[in-house]
């Protein structure tokens, strides 16, 4: 019995119903696939981010762990400054390390007197001098170019001007050599082995 016009369209109504209702599911599913990969590249790529900022946290730790409070802030400010961080991050670390003071008066010698000691004899030695009388005499941690040159000076038995001449190439040797340390832009710290030596020659001299 052949259908009815009427009979016809509704069946193709239906049909294009059922087929736009698979049409949709199909997108629908795709769309969820998308989503689920999305997300997982995602979570994929935070985990990774998170990976090396842990890595990178346990090598600054595990070096950081040998040195003193000194040493500490010195390293974490020259990296602060070479990776251009706000300097709010090394001045907010910088507050956390307890300042100790480093004067006593048994080692309270002028930079004459010191360079006495250590027969200094070169500019380099006279350096030495200068920084340990900043350290010890003045209880400085940190000292800048311009008040090692104004040390130098106030030993006038020692000093020369060639000697602020050379000023930067002999900074540059004993940095090389450890005596003294780069702690910033023109800033410089007695080495650790340095101090020692000098605060045992002093101590004795006393």
């Amino acid at each position: 019995m052949p259908l009815s016009f009427s009979t016809a369209s509704l069946i193709f109504f239906h049909m294009e119903l059922a087929l736009f209702a698979i049409w949709n599911h199909i997108r629908i599913s795709e769309a969820a696939h998308r989503l689920d990969f999305d997300r997982s590249l995602i979570e994929k790529g935070i985990g990774m981010a998170e990976d090396q900022e842990l890595q990178a946290m346990g090598v600054v730790l595990t070096a950081l762990q040998p040195l003193g409070p000194d040493e500490r802030k010195r390293v974490l400010t020259w990296a602060a400054q070479k990776l251009a961080i706000d300097a709010a991050v090394a001045t907010t670390t910088a507050a956390k390390v307890e300042q100790k003071p480093v004067h006593t008066a048994k080692l309270d010698f002028s930079t004459d007197t010191i360079a006495n000691i250590i027969g200094a004899s070169s500019g380099p030695d006279l350096i030495i001098a200068a920084a340990a009388h900043l350290h010890f005499a003045l209880g400085k941690a940190t000292f800048s170019r311009h008040e090692l040159a104004s040390q130098m000076r106030a030993a006038p038995s020692h000093f020369k001007s060639t000697f602020i001449n050379n000023l930067t190439s002999y900074l540059g040797g004993l940095t090389r050599a450890d005596r003294l340390r780069l702690s910033g832009n023109d800033i410089y710290a007695l080495s650790n082995k340095e101090r020692q030596a000098l605060e045992a020659r002093l101590a004795a001299a006393e």
